[in-house]
């Protein structure tokens, strides 16, 4: 936006100021919304200022863009930048730093608002962007690509096992929201990582039904073999992992490590000793 060209196209009457700009976004209701706007200082530094719901920029993506403008090279796509109805930017980030760092010329782009808040979950799925890279942003929180793991063991526990299931955002969240304060209950023993997905989702969805601290006592017993002895459920478990750690990862293997942890935890909570594993189903 200049002094010459302050109009922002809209349906109705134009906004000729940044803060017109701003308020009419904030209040608008119905579907999302778009318009051709032009970039000022204080336009760009408004929406830079909402950009909190990304990565770090890619210096080279911005430095490209910028070489762009400086060259006259910037033309009007479908590219633009979006804004949700939360007012966080959800596209558009490395755009709008380039134009900061041209120095804010006057160009023209789209601006999209109103767009549902998540829509951040399926920005840039064709990128390389690790399902934990999403999950954080979505969700305002650390959450390691290894806990992005077990939750993916429970959402094919709810499809049943079936091949085909794959990382959805959204049914990762959910699964998230109901369960973090399960994982939090064993941050704090030691060796923990070294448990497959799949004993660790045993472990947590046990617990969560449960409450039950001797799950987190087993899972202790598990992954730091101490004081284990033939017989206890922990060294059954402990010694079968060993011996197929070398085994893939497929939906097969992960199911038979999720129901013998379940059987294991069983005769640990009962008091039994066992000298074979067997899978039980329920959790």
């Amino acid at each position: 936006m200049t002094e010459n060209n302050t109009n922002y196209a809209t349906a109705g009457e134009p906004l000729t100021t940044v803060k017109e700009l701003q308020n009419m976004i904030r209040n608008y209701q119905g579907d999302p919304g778009c318009m051709l706007v032009t970039a000022s200082r204080e336009l760009i530094d408004w929406l830079i200022a909402h950009d909190t719901h990304n990565r770090k920029h890619t210096p080279t993506n911005v430095e490209r863009l910028k070489g762009d403008i400086e060259a006259g090279n910037w033309y009007i796509t479908n590219q633009g930048v979006g804004l949700t109805k939360s007012q966080f930017i959800v596209d558009g980030g490395h755009r709008l730093e380039s134009m900061r760092q041209a120095g804010y010329p006057p160009v023209k782009f789209f601006l999209m608002f109103n767009i549902d808040d998540k829509a951040q979950a399926y920005v840039d799925r064709h990128h390389k962007r690790h399902m934990s890279d999403i999950m954080t942003l979505m969700h305002d929180t650390a959450v390691s690509k290894r806990y992005v793991a077990v939750l993916n063991v429970m959402l094919k526990i709810r499809a049943n096992w079936f091949a085909g299931v794959v990382q959805d955002p959204l049914a990762i969240g959910a699964e998230w929201e109901a369960k973090h304060w399960g994982f939090k209950a064993f941050e704090d023993v030691k060796k923990i990582a070294t448990l497959p997905a799949p004993v660790m989702a045993a472990l947590i969805d046990r617990f969560v039904v449960s409450r039950d601290r001797r799950v987190v006592e087993f899972a202790e017993q598990v992954a730091q073999g101490e004081l284990l002895a033939a017989g206890d459920p922990a060294f059954a478990l402990r010694n079968w992992l060993i011996k197929t750690s070398r085994i893939s990862g497929g939906s097969a293997i992960q199911k038979e490590r999720y129901q013998k942890t379940n059987g294991a935890l069983d005769a640990h909570l009962e008091g039994r000793k066992i000298t074979k594993l067997y899978a039980t189903h329920a959790c």
